[in-house]
């Protein structure tokens, strides 16, 4: 796997999301002198249009399909340019889960993540599944797209503005819950917290220093949303997952 950021949570409009504008992209080699190349994207005001209508189609849609678990419908500014961009990683975020799912039994997890892609076969998560009610950290085991800046207490399957199959959660009781993750296992504190963020993706194969990285990246963007009361999407860019050719 390479070094590049396969798993990454962004948090802001979902025009702007939709337009790629905050993925970064690979420097470029230098030019000869005199030389110079401007790139520029074209957004026609009926594209621009066209997606504002969806989006706010969508949101509607949310709205009733929550009917029962929201206080108010669904509402947040797509002009908003503020933005923020967190990047757990799959492996780091499959540590997270791990560390949730043996939190909810109050047990050890295993020193070590494994294999991402054969992770979910543990065990821990087959007895989730058994549980007679959801799991206290739903928003932090389940595989959730968007995270929408409204306090529901439930994840909803249904449909993402795209159309897409999506998973639909709460960014407000996600940060709740993260919280209270810390509060039983960590009880780290904000300047901790910020340091294992500050640190970068770990290089060593230890469950809990990959889960704390994910973590702290899952609880600045949770904290973003709420306070700019702005959605959070899940992004996979799998592209990353592999070495480009030649590298």
């Amino acid at each position: 796997m390479s070094n590049a950021a396969d798993l990454e949570i962004y948090v802001g409009s979902v025009d702007y999301f939709w337009e790629g504008e905050w993925r970064p992209t690979d420097p470029e080699p230098p030019l000869p002198e005199g030389l110079t190349i401007t790139r520029f994207r074209i957004i026609g005001v009926d594209d621009r249009q066209t997606n504002q209508k969806k989006i706010r189609s969508w949101r509607d849609r949310m709205t009733t399909e929550l009917d029962g678990w929201l206080s108010a419908p669904l509402d947040w500014d797509e002009t908003d340019p503020r933005h923020a961009v967190a990047t757990p990683g799959s492996k780091c975020w499959m540590a997270l889960m791990y560390w949730a799912a043996y939190a909810e039994f109050s047990e050890e997890p295993p020193a070590a993540v494994g294999d991402v892609d054969l992770a979910q076969q543990d065990p821990i998560f087959c007895r989730l599944q058994q549980l007679p009610a959801s799991p206290r950290f739903v928003q932090i085991l389940q595989s959730i797209d968007y995270w929408l800046p409204a306090s529901f207490d439930t994840v909803l399957d249904s449909t993402g503005p795209g159309g897409d199959i999506a998973c639909i959660g709460s960014s407000p009781v996600l940060l709740e819950q993260l919280k209270a993750l810390n509060d039983e296992t960590w009880k780290a504190d904000r300047a901790t917290i910020q340091a294992w963020s500050d640190a970068g993706r770990p290089a060593d194969e230890k469950l809990e220093s990959q889960a704390r990285y994910a973590f702290a990246e899952f609880l600045s963007a949770a904290q973003f949303s709420c306070d700019h009361r702005l959605p959070m999407i899940y992004y996979l860019d799998k592209s990353a997952l592999w070495p480009k050719s030649g590298a």
